[in-house]
């Protein structure tokens, strides 16, 4: 057994929880653990990490959120076993180049720091399938990111995106898209109406509905993935926008439809007739 923070740890240990320890420096009978495969550092004052943890060979999760770190260790990029690394709420302004040499990579949580952009390398690292980029201060998506096909997770949220590249639309595998607090505009921005039916619901609070209903052409509208609850009434006739997408009828949204107006005849949507499909 070993004493690590207060803690008695058997040697022969995979997880070891180290949260909130008031932690410089990762003690060093952590490296001790060659069976670790999840090491939480997070809520500490650590701003380095020692070439030690390469002796932590099975080592697949890396939390070190909410510590000093300005710049991402580049010993880190040695870790051949990592699989998530989560580093967010620390104040890192750059995404290295070296970062491509996590080859087995799967998450990369980088929210709430100060990057500004995302570089070219890490649209190389086809491994992975979540990528948390939130709160930043990033302002434009490489076209590369189209290379990312394994991709499922994109996660955006508050940044300063005013546009996405076409090609994103080529990551086949991508279920969830965050793009809250953006200021994307619908209208210039085609591939956002592609990719709708992967947007978290959440976003529809922040876009303007009724703009992007009465302004884009059907011919548009029908690129939307997705089928539509939203059943319209002109002169007692029921109409059935099939091109919108069924996920955007949600309680949130309610107040919003009372504002819009029926594409077809331009008079204004019954909300008695607005049905969830939640």
């Amino acid at each position: 057994m070993l004493s690590i923070c207060g803690k008695k740890v058997n040697i022969m240990t995979k997880e070891l929880y180290l949260k909130s320890s008031n932690l410089d420096i990762i003690p060093s009978d952590v490296y001790k653990l060659k069976n670790l495969e999840i090491l939480d550092l997070s809520n500490n004052n650590i701003n380095t990490i020692s070439a030690d943890i390469l002796q932590l060979t099975k080592l697949k999760i890396l939390y070190l959120k909410n510590n000093n770190i300005t710049t991402i260790p580049s010993i880190i990029f040695n870790i051949n076993s990592l699989e998530i690394l989560i580093i967010a709420c620390n104040n890192i302004t750059v995404i290295p180049k070296d970062i491509i040499k996590m080859s087995n990579l799967k998450e990369l949580w980088l929210y709430n720091n100060n990057i500004t952009t995302i570089p070219i390398e890490l649209t190389n690292m086809i491994n992975i399938t979540g990528l948390y980029l939130n709160s930043n201060n990033i302002t434009t998506i490489p076209k590369e990111i189209g290379l990312m096909l394994n991709l499922e997770r994109l996660i955006l949220d508050k940044n300063n995106i005013m546009s996405l590249p076409i090609e994103l639309n080529n990551c086949n595998n991508l279920k969830m898209l965050y793009l809250n607090s953006n200021p994307i505009n619908l209208n210039t921005n085609p591939i956002v109406l592609m990719l709708f039916d992967k947007l978290h619901s959440g976003y529809n609070k922040n876009i303007a509905l009724v703009d992007t209903i009465n302004k884009l052409n059907l011919t548009k509208l029908n690129k939307i993935k997705g089928e539509c609850n939203i059943c319209m009434v002109s002169n007692n006739i029921l109409l059935q926008l099939e091109c919108f997408p069924s996920h955007l009828i949600c309680t949130s949204c309610i107040l919003l439809l009372k504002k819009m107006e029926c594409p077809f005849c331009s008079k204004p949507i019954m909300l008695n007739q607005v049905t969830c499909s939640l």
